[in-house]
């Protein structure tokens, strides 16, 4: 368990760092900076851009993406595509 508690406390301060990093970019504020990355995503959905395209232009998308084990299909679904 105590590995457990140890895990739990890590995704929480990189969870606070990551929501920290949004806040302080401004990046939800913006309606166009929102819509751009939709757009982005859906472009990634389609498949007119690579993974490694994110991974190059938009690395936070990318790891994001990654991270909650999120692929195109799920896109798809998402956008209703």
């Amino acid at each position: 368990l105590m590995g457990l508690d140890s895990k739990r406390q890590r995704y929480s301060k990189s969870g606070e760092r990551r929501n920290s990093s949004i806040n302080s970019l401004r990046l939800n504020q913006d309606d166009s900076y929102v819509q751009d990355r939709c757009n982005i995503l859906m472009d990634y959905a389609r498949e007119d851009i690579t993974l490694e395209f994110l991974r190059r232009r938009y690395p936070f998308l990318a790891k994001e993406l990654v991270r909650q084990g999120i692929d195109r299909a799920t896109l798809r679904a998402k956008f209703k595509m």
